[in-house]
This record gives C-alpha cells, structure tokens and sequence, in this order.
C-alpha cells in the first residue's frame, strides 16, 4: 500500500545548516562519471539496481570515490526548509522521488601511504575502516573493443572472492578506476564480475580541477572483516543493526522485512 503525506504550504525555503568540519586532502585533475549496475536479489535476476552517476576525482595524491546522486539528496534533505502555512497541497512523497538516493559508500585512495578508507552509513550507523591498498593481480590480454568511444584492452583478476573482467583504456593514461580497482596501465572504462552481479562501466570522463574532501563525522572506527560480517547480517534482516525491532506496519500487524539474496561484494570473509 501507497501512503501519502500531505502538508500545507505556501513556500518552502532552504537554509543550509552549519557546514560540517572538512578536510580538503587534494585537489583532482581529472573527473569520472561511471554507471554501476548490481543485482539486489540473485533469484528475481531481473530486478537489477543502478546508481547512474558514481564519480571518481582523482588528485595526486588521493582519489575519491562517492556517489554524486547521493551527494545531491543529501544536500536537500541536509537542509533546514523554513514552512509557511497557506492552503496549497503538496505530496512530499514526490519530492522524495525527485531527490533519489545512489549507494551510501565512499572510498578515499592515498596513494601516498598506501592506504584506503572506506566509510559508509546503514541506518544510524556510520562505519569507517582502513585498509592497506588492495592489489589486483590482473591478466592483460590482446583482446580489444570500443567502449565510450574509447579503444579498450582485456583484463582479468580475481579478488576478494569474485573473478572479474575490465576493459582499460592507454588513452588515459592513469591508472585507476572505480570502487577499489586500480594498476592497469590506463583508465578502467568497465569492470564486471563474471556473474554480472556489480558491473561498473564509464559514462564520461573531463579534465577538472574539484577539492577532495573529506568530511569528519561520528564514525564508528571498525575492522573490514566486522563491517563486512555487519553487512552480511544486515542484508539478512534489515533492522539488525537497529538490535531487536519489531517492524510494525499502519494497521497494527507485524511483517518480518524482506531478506536480500545476494552477497556482498567482497566475499572473502566469512
């Protein structure tokens, strides 16, 4: 069932709330946009889920990794709308669908002291880990296509639990790509798991100078291996990590959520 707020409004203005302390950790040199395609339930295959505009900076010294569509909901939710009452109806449940949400994580590379950090928020919680940088062993091979109008040359690697594929691309002559994936000698234009349950591929790429911010939160400061077994045990009941909810719906009656049928992207851990 649908259900819908109604509120009163004559206009709604925005003030933007006090900035949160920022770490400008370099400047980039160059923009990436990439479509990353995943596969929610491996059982209804058809029901596949995109986030069309994940970006990747890439400075000198640090790369980020965010989704930009999140970055844009959070910037109108994040603000402070001021309500005058009048007799205009507006469904909020349409400014929620104008202002969809792409993946909560984001991944910061130094390239300097060899280290990623990798946050992200599941309900209340917002995790953060380091790892040291995640080395793929790639394949090159003499396989070649066109990809975004790029001539794209063959790689494979297993990671982490998952074989994949990538197309890289010598005309950009940089060295890295989407998510974790690095170290091919080229821009990773598109890389997919051989079950094509993640699939990355690159929507545009520009010159651009932007600061690579990092913003300080209240993280929680946790292992890889407890994110991803918090992860897992989230994917298997939503509101685990609220502890023990009860998930009641408007007309009293209880409803266990839905379990996802899929696995974690990095399925190493156990």
């Amino acid at each position: 069932m649908r259900y819908i707020i109604l509120v009163t409004i004559m206009s709604i203005t925005f003030s933007i709330p006090q900035a949160q302390a920022q770490e400008i950790l370099d400047i980039s040199y160059i923009e990436c946009s990439y479509k990353f395609t995943l596969m929610r339930d491996t059982v209804a295959k058809k029901k596949l889920i995109k986030d069309t505009d994940m970006r990747l900076l890439v400075g000198n010294k640090y790369t980020e990794f965010y989704s930009y569509t999140t970055f844009i909901s959070d910037s109108i939710f994040n603000s402070e709308p001021t309500v005058d009452i009048s007799s205009k109806i507006v469904d909020l449940s349409d400014l929620i669908k104008n202002s969809p949400r792409g993946e909560s994580f984001k991944i910061y590379k130094n390239k300097v002291e060899k280290i990623i950090t990798y946050t992200d928020e599941q309900g209340l919680y917002k995790f953060l880990y380091n790892e040291p940088f995640s080395k793929q062993n790639w394949k090159i091979t003499n396989e070649t296509k066109v990809i975004a109008d790029y001539k794209c040359q063959k790689a494979t690697c297993t990671f982490r639990g998952r074989d994949y594929i990538a197309w890289f691309t010598r005309e950009i002559q940089v060295n890295e790509g989407p998510w974790k994936f690095s170290g091919l000698p080229g821009l990773i234009v598109k890389v997919y798991d051989t079950h094509e349950h993640y699939d990355f591929e690159l929507n545009s790429m520009q010159k651009v100078k932007k600061a690579i911010v990092f913003n300080e939160q209240d993280y929680t400061k946790v292992s890889r291996t407890d994110y991803i077994k918090t992860i897992r045990r989230f994917l298997s009941n939503p509101l685990s990590v609220f502890g023990n909810v009860e998930y009641t719906q408007l007309d009293g009656t209880a409803r266990i959520p839905n379990a996802r049928r899929y696995d974690v992207m990095e399925r190493d851990i156990k």
